[in-house]
């Protein structure tokens, strides 16, 4: 997205002088903290600008609208190549200060309503499901029109992407830190586990195609809205007490998509391992969100919920890789954790 912060601020009327904070700078999406508005009562609001392409605006004011955790939307402009949506100001306290498991599993507790209410099943989007918000139940329709849906074909582009991606850029050196023993183990290990995954994959596949007879919305694969970026800084507490409906705004919603809710979950989890900021026990994460999710307890499958974690690990470091991949954004160290835990997770599998 090629234009400057000034164009920004004056298609969202804040020309002139005013104080800003550029608190993300560059692509994808820019975003400026503004102070002395006349949007708000808040003494400053939130800019984030973003290609014409990005979904999140959309996004942004469809969860509004349904009441959800989110920051409010002030207002959304459009410019020439470029949207900004001006939101709330609800500070920089992150949930990774808090360093806290209570609040970490708080958080999956309220990440698990939101797939519940958006829970898709085998339904029509739109239609009522048990333990929807009615304002979720107006918004089901536009969500799922907006968001791309990530099903099993999809996921094995992506591991072919990240296999052949990953090989790439440690064959021409971007990767560093490794030595050419450790470079040729590495290609090694990503052409089996790439094998091994497809495999999986396609096992899931025909079992999802089988002609055996299925109730609506079994399985925790079942696809709903999720985030597909959670981490606990893109998770704000609320300053105060001015907890609303919730203590917690979730921001960053431009990866969503349709896909099974407990990428989320092992998005939370891992993020706060890899940068140390809370210790968490990954069977007390999943059995709050069985409960947050599935309250009846109908489908309290502590196995099947396991092997769903395991699935959706496996395949969020292969995604993992893929980024690195197109970025180039790894010094090596990276790219050895992720395929660790493909390995493991597989195993597990």
């Amino acid at each position: 997205m090629r234009t400057t912060i000034e164009v920004m601020l004056e298609t969202a009327g804040f020309g002139g002088e005013r104080p800003v904070e550029v608190l993300r700078d560059g692509f994808p999406s820019y975003v400026m903290r503004v102070s002395k508005t006349t949007l708000s009562e808040s003494p400053t609001v939130i800019v984030k600008a973003c290609p014409f392409s990005s979904r999140e605006p959309d996004i942004l004011l469809c969860l509004h609208r349904a009441g959800l955790a989110v920051p409010r939307v002030l207002d959304v402009r459009e410019g020439e190549d470029f949207r900004v949506v001006i939101m709330e100001d609800v500070g920089i306290d992150a949930l990774h200060k808090r360093r806290d498991p209570a609040w970490y599993m708080r958080v999956t507790w309220e990440i698990a309503e939101i797939h519940r209410q958006f829970d898709l099943g085998s339904a029509e989007p739109g239609n009522g499901v048990a333990g929807r918000k009615p304002a979720a139940l107006g918004v089901a329709s536009d969500l799922v029109a907006l968001l791309p849906r990530y099903d099993t074909d999809k996921w094995r582009g992506i591991v072919r992407e990240a296999k052949d991606g990953t090989i790439q850029r440690l064959r021409d050196g971007t990767y560093l830190g490794l030595t050419l023993g450790e470079i040729d183990e590495l290609v090694y290990l990503l052409e089996r586990l790439a094998n091994d995954t497809l495999r999986v994959l396609w096992g899931m596949q025909v079992r999802e195609g089988s002609s055996e007879r299925k109730e609506p919305g079994t399985g925790f694969g079942t696809p709903t809205f999720i985030h597909g970026d959670l981490h606990d800084g893109n998770v704000l507490i609320r300053s105060g007490s001015d907890y609303a409906a919730s203590p917690f705004v979730i921001v960053d919603w431009a990866s969503a998509r349709l896909d099974s809710g407990f990428f989320d979950l092992v998005s939370l989890y891992d993020v706060a391992e890899r940068m140390k900021t809370c210790r968490l026990d990954p069977e007390i994460m999943i059995a709050t969100y069985l409960d947050a999710r599935w309250p009846d307890g109908v489908r309290n499958d502590v196995v099947a919920a396991k092997k769903e974690w395991s699935k959706c690990r496996m395949l969020r470091a292969w995604d993992e890789l893929r980024w690195f991949a197109t970025t180039g954004d790894d010094f090596g160290d990276r790219a050895r954790r992720e395929v660790s835990i493909i390995g493991e997770m597989l195993c597990e599998l």
